[in-house]
């Protein structure tokens, strides 16, 4: 998703002449290109999360296209005042990236977990709230971010995440159907709700489900807010339980809207969610790790979806 993050920021400057990119001195090597073909759109701020708020917002104020890069740690606990009043309060058209959000830098220690980002963000009215899965969903959600005036948070992963084909398109603020399980009458139906890179877990999992003769519908949120609040209905209308899987903590990320709206449904589905639990993580283990111990890993979410239609 890095890779497709830095290439969508060249095709956007050769194209628009007020996009400004400003990272907190990182990405060495990533933002070569757009260095080299857009010097003057391309500023490395140092190791100042809250002066990218303060330099986005007047230059946003000045009719530039701010996007601002850090450690998502860093960039929405460090800056999230400047944000909140610069950005936020004006509404103004920042695309703020958190890279690495969740616990995807688990191992560097708990200055570099994240697993609150979303939830910071999603605190604001307003802000847009994007968790993309795939390189493909990068590219298509930031070129429509472009489109449009709004404030919001995107979270990037690292590189290598692989591309996945979806029954739907990519579009802002609409869930995508990964794939649907067939009529089954004889087994309770399942859905998986995905957001972000666990996207790949899902649909892993689900091959193998299929394998055990299990069968699994299954969608993707890349976008929290907008909430595409129509495909949970239906999915909640539909399934007899629901499995929500996310990198982030139970409060604030995808269970939050889900169980949120649940509990003003008149919906019989039952909620799971698996991800890491709303507890303070120290150490240095994985990402791996944390997702095998809780379950929600292929490994877990097989077992979890096996043990509900049994």
């Amino acid at each position: 998703m890095r890779r497709a993050f830095s290439d969508t920021l060249v095709e956007v400057a050769d194209v628009n002449d007020k996009m400004v990119f400003l990272t907190g001195d990182l990405g060495f090597e990533v933002f070569t290109e757009l260095e080299k073909k857009h010097p003057t759109k391309y500023i490395n701020a140092g190791i100042a999360e809250a002066q990218l708020a303060m330099c986005a917002t007047g230059l946003a104020l000045s009719g530039f296209r701010p996007v601002i890069y850090s450690i998502a740690s860093f960039m929405t606990g460090r800056a999230f005042e400047l944000i909140r009043t610069g950005i936020n309060y004006q509404q103004l058209p920042v695309l703020i990236i958190g890279a690495g959000g969740g616990y995807t830098y688990a191992n560097s220690g708990v200055t570099h977990h994240a697993a609150e980002d979303l939830g910071l963000m999603q605190l604001m009215p307003g802000m847009q709230i994007i968790n993309p899965g795939s390189p493909s969903e990068v590219r298509e959600l930031m070129l429509q971010f472009f489109e449009q005036d709004k404030p919001a948070y995107m979270r990037v992963g690292r590189f290598g995440e692989p591309e996945y084909t979806a029954k739907d398109p990519i579009i802002l603020g609409k869930a995508r159907l990964v794939s649907e399980a067939k009529k089954q009458v004889s087994k309770p139906s399942v859905a998986l709700l995905s957001t972000g890179d666990t996207v790949i877990s899902c649909i892993e999992a689900n091959k193998l489900l299929k394998e055990q003769g299990f069968d699994v519908t299954h969608y993707q949120y890349h976008s929290l807010s907008p909430f595409d609040v129509k495909t949970l209905e239906q999915v909640l209308s539909n399934y007899d339980h629901v499995i929500v899987v996310e990198d982030h903590f139970p409060i604030g990320g995808l269970y939050s809207q889900v169980s949120s709206f649940h509990a003003g449904s008149n919906s019989s589905a039952k909620l799971t969610r698996l991800g890491p639990p709303h507890e303070l993580l120290f150490g240095e283990p994985s990402i791996a790790q944390l997702r095998e111990q809780f379950s929600y890993d292929v490994s877990g979410i097989v077992s979890t979806c096996m043990a509900l239609q049994r």
